[in-house]
């Protein structure tokens, strides 16, 4: 594969096929990359694939923003946006699951005892989880709450748009509240959390959140990360309608998030390609972790990664998007497969256990907001599959 700077790629195909890809196929998802960057649809973006536990393509095309002397790579960090969802509220929650320390079937009121909450009657974790709760998708809590704790409590007063259950409706109020939830049933921020239950254990170095810390910004990962990194490592974003006309580099750029002083269960988390496919490699790894140790169980996989709601309500397993679900972001070829999950920001994570395929996109598409990157996505996703060899 031939990129801006050089030959990226340089599996033969004989070796590709080995790896279970076509490289001459390939070469077509990478031209959709490279395309996307020429016309402006994105300053730049990260891949990462992998079959079956190996390693096809990992590279990094354009530039972190218009001008940039730095040139994205597979190191660089993005803004996850809603892969937050997935990677630092699901996770840490269904590690608590396993655990006997909460229940799929604990009603949200449990977790609020000084409030009634009569409006969230029957509401459960698992509805929170599966998009099924019947709370609205957004509210802009950050034109009115002035702190962390008055959005929680507008968002625990938003009334219901239907019974539990009843429909799909994809809320980040749904994943603000499990953020809640799981800072008081363990008494630990949700930052915290996700990094000592899920990123370290899973070698996610880079995961973490740029937080509001003492009226700073510091990131909360595995590792450390200063400030002063940020304009070399960190792919900034634009048009966020609460900092309009400012580019954003290590703030988050969903206004829910910020009014959430950086951190929360729908919004915040920021990573690179090798963090995201760390933790989709452990799924399609039977749930073991880099040292070959549990980290999650058979049981707990089936639970992630195959759909846990009804079809006639949609498709959702405890965390990701599923088959039937719309939003599912396999591209034609794999719309019937897989679970999934995307960001607003511009990013993207697929996998199919059952092809053992594992595909991040990360882009900064919000820099330009022109919409055109859903269609690149799903351009991207299709060459992808074509790729792939007959098994």
């Amino acid at each position: 594969m031939n990129g801006p700077e050089g030959t990226f790629f340089t599996l033969s195909n004989a070796d590709g096929e080995r790896s279970g890809v076509r490289p001459d196929r390939l070469q077509n998802a990478e031209a959709v990359l490279l395309n996307a960057v020429e016309a402006g649809i994105f300053p730049g973006c990260a891949v990462s694939l992998e079959v079956n536990g190996t390693v096809v393509w990992r590279e990094g095309y354009g530039t972190l923003e218009p001008g940039s002397p730095h040139r994205v790579a597979p190191e660089t960090l993005y803004d996850l946006a809603s892969l937050t969802k997935p990677l630092a509220c699901a996770a840490p929650l269904m590690r608590r699951l396993e655990r006997g320390e909460v229940c799929l079937t604990d009603e949200v009121r449990r977790y609020f005892p000084d409030s009634p909450l009569p409006h969230l009657k029957g509401v459960t974790l698992a509805h929170l989880l599966t998009h099924t709760s019947g709370l609205p998708a957004w509210e802009r809590y950050y034109e009115r709450c002035s702190s962390p704790a008055e959005v929680i409590s507008s968002v625990l007063s938003a009334a219901p748009e239907a019974r539990p259950g009843e429909r799909y409706a994809y809320s980040d109020l749904g994943y603000i509240l499990l953020g809640e939830i799981l800072r008081r049933a363990t008494d630990r921020r949700l930052d915290d959390l996700a990094r000592e239950e899920v990123f370290r254990p899973l070698g996610m170095e880079t995961a973490g959140y740029w937080a509001l810390d003492g009226g700073g910004r510091r990131f909360m990962g595995v590792r450390a990360l200063p400030p002063e990194e940020a304009e070399r490592r960190i792919a900034p974003t634009r048009f966020c309608p609460l900092r309009e006309g400012r580019t954003l580099c290590a703030e988050v750029h969903d206004g829910n998030g910020c009014a959430l002083e950086g951190v929360s269960g729908h919004a915040g988390l920021f990573g690179t390609a090798d963090d995201v496919m760390a933790y989709l490699r452990m799924l399609l790894n039977g749930g073991r972790g880099p040292d070959g140790e549990p980290f999650f169980s058979p049981a707990a996989v089936r639970l992630v990664t195959r759909s846990q709601i009804d079809p006639s309500v949609g498709g959702h397993t405890l965390g990701w998007f599923a088959p039937p679900n719309g939003l599912h972001a396999g591209g034609d070829l794999w719309r019937d497969r897989g679970f999934s999950h995307t960001g607003f920001t511009g990013t993207h994570a697929f996998a199919d256990p059952d092809s053992g395929v594992a595909v991040v996109l990360l882009t900064n598409a919000v820099y330009f907001s022109t919409g055109e990157h859903l269609r690149v996505r799903r351009a991207f996703m299709n060459a992808v599959a074509a790729s792939l060899c007959p098994s």
